[in-house]
């Protein structure tokens, strides 16, 4: 009697090669990457077919063989299929082979949890998730990424992956020398390149040429232990990362070894790179934290609300201060704070400038502007929550909510004035290149890492814009420093910080301490390699060329929902409506047009009542402060007497070239999560009057 027996389980992927060999009697197996494994394309691990003599019945099993292609997630899927009749000794081998399996690791295996949190993050996995990042986007280095489980790999000695060392540093020096991290294709080949994680010892001499921050800094680990490295570029212990590093394990260090290795290692790991960051405090109360080293957060609702006594007509209303304080501005670090208070002259060209001559209003005019500074991930995690949605894979970066934005004013002198000092002049031929590129400036900051005696040189954060750009003074570019009156904090980028208004955040470059003109951009990683928005079409790290797309700079028109809280209950007044409130901005300096909020799904849309612009700044060319309005709205159907009933409000804004926010369908997904300008939603709960 034929039967078909089919079990379905979920295990990690490093699983497969652990217990390839007792699937391997009757099955095929498959995978597909997360898209968090960003340099790992999806590719097929293994496929077996049932063990037979006929032609026709392995045809049918090569048939079975098919790939499955769901980047978005981290697990494979297992399908066991057997015909009992003649396999049945084979299959019921393999079920209980998995079965023991699943029952012994049932405590270690996030098999129901998911490892995905609502828009509030609130859950513990969600959580654990906030803490990850790319480059965009750093986590908690202290957070430990999973152990390999390869414990049937050869042993390999320390000496061993020691004397692979000596090749690294021949291939760094020949790197170094040229100035390049175009690695010889035949390196990996040659040559075995080795690292240790924990007990496990890995070959990334294949690797090494796709490395996302270059040959040359991955080839500093060659021959010795990455953990150092690692907290120090806290962005590898965002999921996937480990998936990445499991592909290239080829053997285990000995118990002897190891001892021998973490006593060598002990001082190195003890020290944290992140020991002389600002003393935070409860930073809590002001800030959603989303990952300590390095420090991100963002500002909490209530931060960026007026508060109440600053309310004189209507103490009940929540409306959205104009300028954000100090202690609301979102904080977006990728390394840690540089020691000893910032530098305390910047080179700008062949000269150099103490700061207190920046600030010697007999040598530079003053310059204020009110400006929006906005993380370009702003909003990432409604991106996120679309994409598991639409069944996209997640955009990768933190998981900033709405508050990753604030309006400040900001303080100092003119780029324009510095550069002028420093002898360039805003002639026509100097701001582009003799064969017509744009000419640029690039920004240095003074925070480099450091990994025990080396200085990672290259590795600063800098970022740079055009040159016509930063001469053109109605941009109204700045080399600041003070915000909303105060001096920079050390978090802001004391003493000195870019200012780039209507541009993205990421060219605004904290406690810089070098300016170039140069015909190219900077050559810094967050330049090169992040920050641009990839086209639809690229899933995963390994298929992007980040050369081919334009540096961002400019943010298009978005707008969000601050008052009432996600979750909240709200009551309708009198007649019936609920209040909102919220922010708009577009960038490059385009005004809003107007605001319109919908509530429930009858796509009735109504046009902000209460509106504040700028009035000093061009709505076309120089708005580079936020709008904020604020609304009643009528409720569709007032909830039965005592009774609760689910709203969604949503918000979009229209800027005054007529650029409106799309509705929220996918048309914003890219792979890091730029820029996501949806319509913002917000599901609260209606009470009863």
């Amino acid at each position: 009697m034929a039967m078909s027996l089919t079990t379905k389980c979920v295990v990690p992927m490093f699983m497969l090669r652990r217990y390839s060999a007792s699937l391997a009697s009757s099955s095929y197996y498959y995978y597909a990457c997360g898209a968090d494994s960003s340099l790992s394309s999806c590719r097929r691990l293994h496929t077996t077919t049932a063990t037979t003599t006929s032609a026709d019945a392995t045809a049918a099993a090569s048939t079975r063989a098919r790939r499955h292609h769901e980047q978005h997630d981290k697990y494979t899927v297992i399908s066991i299929n057997t015909l009992a009749s003649r396999y049945f000794y084979f299959a019921a081998t393999t079920i209980t082979a998995t079965s023991a399996y699943l029952w012994w690791n049932a405590g270690h295996m996030p098999f129901v949890t998911s490892r995905r949190g609502d828009d509030d993050g609130s859950s513990a996995t969600a959580k654990a998730d906030s803490l990850s990042s790319n480059d965009d986007d750093a986590p908690d280095s202290t957070t430990s990424p999973p152990r390999s489980s390869s414990s049937r790999l050869p042993t390999i000695s320390l000496d061993e992956v020691r004397a692979s060392r000596a090749v690294a540093i021949t291939l760094l020096a020949r790197l170094e020398a040229e100035d390049t991290d175009v690695v010889p294709t035949d390196v990996g080949s040659k040559h075995r390149i080795l690292i240790t994680h924990d007990d496990v010892v890995y070959d990334i001499g294949e690797f090494i040429k796709n490395h996302p921050g270059g040959a040359r800094r991955i080839l500093r680990a060659a021959g010795g232990a990455v953990e150092p490295f690692w907290k120090m570029y806290a962005q590898h212990s965002a999921p996937g990362v480990r998936a990445v590093l499991d592909e290239l394990a080829v053997g285990r260090l000995s118990t002897s070894d190891v001892a021998k290795l973490q006593e060598e290692l002990a001082q190195e790991l003890e020290s944290d790179p992140f020991a002389n960051d600002p003393k935070r405090g409860n930073v809590e109360e002001k800030l959603l934290v989303h990952s300590y080293k390095p420090f991100n957060a963002e500002a909490r609702a209530e931060s960026l609300l007026l508060q109440q006594h600053d309310i004189d007509d209507d103490p009940a209303s929540h409306r959205l201060a104009f300028v954000t304080p100090n202690d609301a501005v979102y904080v977006r670090h990728h390394l840690p704070v540089p020691v000893g208070g910032g530098p305390t002259s910047i080179a700008v060209g062949e000269c150099r400038f103490d700061v207190a001559d920046l600030m010697d209003e007999s040598k530079f005019r003053r310059h204020r502007v009110k400006a929006v500074l906005q993380c370009s991930g702003n909003r990432r995690s409604e991106a996120q929550r679309e994409a598991r949605e639409l069944e996209l894979p997640d955009p990768q970066g933190l998981p900033w909510k709405q508050g990753a934005i604030a309006n400040v004013e900001w303080e100092g002198v003119l780029l324009a004035d510095v550069l002028r000092a420093a002898g360039v002049v805003p002639e026509k031929k100097m701001v582009t290149t003799n064969d017509g590129y744009e000419r640029h400036v690039q920004f240095a900051g003074a925070d480099v890492p450091r990994v025990g005696d080396w200085k990672d040189e290259t590795g600063f954060y800098g970022a740079s814009i055009p040159l016509r750009h930063a001469l053109d003074v109605n941009r109204e570019v700045l080399v600041a420093f003070r915000m909303n009156g105060e001096p920079l904090s050390m978090e802001h980028g004391y003493p000195l910080r870019i200012i780039v208004p209507g541009c993205t955040g990421a060219r605004w470059v904290k406690w810089v301490e070098r300016i170039e003109v140069a015909d190219d951009e900077s050559p810094s990683f967050w330049q090169q390699n992040d920050y641009r928005i990839l086209p639809g079409s690229v899933r995963t790290r390994a298929d992007a060329d980040f050369s081919a797309m334009p540096a961002l700079n400019g943010t298009p028109v978005s707008s969000a929902i601050i008052w009432p809280p996600e979750g909240a209950t709200v009551s309708p007044s009198e007649d019936g409506t609920v209040e909102v409130s919220g922010w708009a901005h577009a960038g490059s300096g385009r005004g809003i047009a107007y605001v319109e909020v919908s509530i429930g799904s009858d796509g009735v849309w109504h046009q902000a009542e209460e509106v504040r612009r700028d009035a000093d700044q061009d709505m076309r060319g120089g708005s580079f402060s936020w709008t904020t309005w604020r609304t009643r709205v009528p409720l569709p159907a007032a909830p039965s007497k005592g009774g609760e009933g689910e709203i969604v409000l949503r918000v979009r804004a229209r800027d005054v070239d007529g650029n409106v926010q799309p509705d929220a369908n996918g048309a914003c997904w890219n792979l890091r999560g730029l820029c996501f300008n949806g319509v913002h939603a917000r599901r609260c709960n209606a009470a009863a009057p």
